[in-house]
């Protein structure tokens, strides 16, 4: 379901006030916190919501805004969970997919990893599509489980941008980092934890670009 608020002017904000790097909505007794900055956006920004007199916070498209807000300043969102919601973490976001991009001046989009037919609305399953759920299973368990190393070689300016996508936030990605040191060894680099762990064989095969 996609909440939408037709919200106007100033008045009809929730007012939130500012506790450092947090929200308060004293009005529903919420307190939003950032969730990883670096890793967790939203996919769409939505309707105006909330303000701190400065800021102003949007609801996020497929997510209830009693547990998820974002900014939106200078092109770059940030995303605020209620601090009742568990954070996000590679671990709990559960990707069904995965859209590729090649980040420089300007996001790059490449390919998608797409997700089993199960989690497609009946309108957008085709036999034909390609299935490549292993493969992302594959990725999020390398991220989990794989040993965590670190890259002590100099990295190559070529980078390209996993975006995360799950069924149980669909409104929100998580961002990992496909990137290659001066040797030719590739890594996975978690935003969320700033960890690495080398990219496994099935990987490195898919992003021949």
């Amino acid at each position: 379901m996609i909440f939408t608020f037709l919200l106007s002017g100033c008045d009809n904000k929730i007012k939130l006030e500012e506790k450092g790097a947090s929200f308060y909505d004293k009005e529903n007794d919420i307190l939003y916190v950032p969730c990883a900055e670096r890793a967790v956006r939203p996919l769409q920004v939505g309707e105006e919501y909330a303000t701190d007199g400065k800021l102003t916070y949007y609801t996020i498209p497929w997510q209830e805004p009693k547990e998820f807000i974002c900014d939106n300043v200078g092109g770059v969102s940030i995303v605020y969970r209620a601090s009742t919601i568990e954070d996000i973490t590679v671990n709990n976001f559960n990707p069904i997919a995965i859209r590729v991009y090649m980040e420089g001046l300007s996001s790059r989009y490449l390919t998608t990893f797409y997700c089993e037919q199960k989690y497609l609305d009946e309108e957008d399953k085709n036999p034909n599509l390609q299935d490549d759920s292993e493969l992302v299973y594959s990725i999020r368990d390398s991220l989990i489980y794989d040993e965590k190393v670190s890259v002590t070689a100099e990295l190559t300016d070529k980078m390209y941008y996993l975006r995360l996508l799950s069924a149980d936030y669909p409104g929100l990605y998580y961002t990992v980092v496909y990137v290659t040191d001066v040797n030719g060894e590739q890594y996975l680099l978690d935003r969320g934890t700033n960890q690495y762990v080398l990219a496994r064989d099935d990987l490195v095969a898919r992003m021949g670009f």
